[in-house]
């Protein structure tokens, strides 16, 4: 299991980093605001769809900023299932316009394209009367494959707990045949990261053959 929840190496920093992010005001960015305009028409508490109006997810968002993956990530909370794990809208780095599935067990993963993705995937519950804890979502493909191939290769240049939860998470957006990432990855010092490149060479999403797209 990756444990994007533990300690960073250098925790005591990032906490007094994190501390001040809380008292910074956080502007919702316009494709947020529109898409929670749909929590009237797909709320439902006992299909465990409950998205938050603008001023709980700024508040929501405001205190998940206090760790430095969702800070990093600049995540804003969707939604709230009282169950401690939201989708978020991602607006940083490589995955910006996606949104996460901000898990505490299992771990975080992207689990959208786009927040339109995820308001037909609510829609879709809704309409059937699913929950969404019933609901499986796959990580989606990522549109720029040779961008994100540099992106993670940048990182596993670095030896460290953030860099390894971005790859974690960065992998599994990966499609087609990357064999040098592979073999690059299948040499990272991080126990997480080269679990995440199995998993994705085990959904046969990811492989080792041919060249890089």
């Amino acid at each position: 299991m990756f444990n994007f929840f533990r300690k960073s190496k250098n925790s005591q920093a990032s906490e007094s980093h994190s501390n001040a992010s809380l008292d910074m005001l956080l502007t919702l960015p316009n494709e947020a605001k529109e898409f929670l305009k749909i929590r009237n028409e797909v709320n439902c508490l006992g299909l465990g769809i409950n998205i938050l109006s603008e001023e709980d997810c700024l508040l929501a968002s405001s205190h998940l900023q206090s760790i430095r993956l969702a800070r990093h990530l600049g995540l804003y909370v969707l939604d709230d299932a009282n169950d401690s794990n939201p989708f978020c809208y991602i607006t940083e780095g490589i995955a910006a316009g996606m949104v996460i599935h901000f898990n505490h067990d299992p771990e975080p993963e992207i689990a959208f394209l786009s927040l339109n993705d995820f308001a037909v995937f609510l829609r879709e519950c809704h309409q059937q009367k699913r929950t969404l804890w019933e609901s499986e979502t796959t990580p989606p493909s990522h549109p720029d494959q040779k961008l994100l191939a540099a992106v993670i290769s940048e990182l596993a240049r670095f030896d460290d707990d953030h860099s390894e939860s971005l790859l974690c998470l960065y992998i599994s957006l990966l499609r087609g045949a990357h064999p040098e990432l592979v073999v690059e990855l299948s040499l990272n010092p991080g126990m997480y990261v080269r679990e995440a490149l199995q998993n994705a060479i085990n959904s046969e999403k990811l492989s080792s053959q041919g060249s890089d797209q």
